[in-house]
């Protein structure tokens, strides 16, 4: 089964409890934070997420209000390709041109059946390499 490391800032709060409840029926789960709807700040959940996902070698979801802050801090992981998840083709292109290990949403830009959709595909997708590969691996 696969295993995925989730977090969300207070924002992404609601729409991180009703993705665990749905990611729960098909994938183990370790949910980062926050717990709560009070204020937090979204570099520290970022931070607890990518740290988790490279040290268990999977991939991870993370949800702030737009997905843009959340990915900007965790691509500043090295290992870690964040993407915010924002249509089908960008959920399908993010695993298989990008290889993205770190999907990010927007809880104010996204709806939780958008969400469940886009996780659907980005899961389901496989990384193509070819190409990507190279272009991935100039990355550094």
């Amino acid at each position: 089964m696969t295993h995925l490391i989730i977090g969300s800032d207070h924002g992404g709060f609601e729409l991180k409890s009703a993705l665990c409840e749905w990611l729960l029926t098909f994938v183990t789960l370790t949910d980062v934070g926050t717990h709560t709807s009070e204020s937090i700040d979204y570099p520290l959940i970022a931070q607890h997420v990518t740290a988790a996902c490279l040290s268990h070698s999977c991939q991870g979801i993370l949800i702030c209000g737009t997905g843009i802050g959340v990915s900007i801090q965790a691509n500043r992981q090295p290992g870690i390709r964040a993407a915010v998840l924002y249509s089908d083709y960008v959920a399908l292109m993010a695993r298989q041109h990008n290889d993205a290990n770190v999907a990010c949403l927007g809880a104010r830009t996204t709806t939780l059946f958008e969400s469940k959709r886009y996780l659907s595909i980005w899961l389901h997708a496989t990384f193509e390499g070819g190409r990507h590969a190279r272009r991935i691996d100039l990355l550094g």
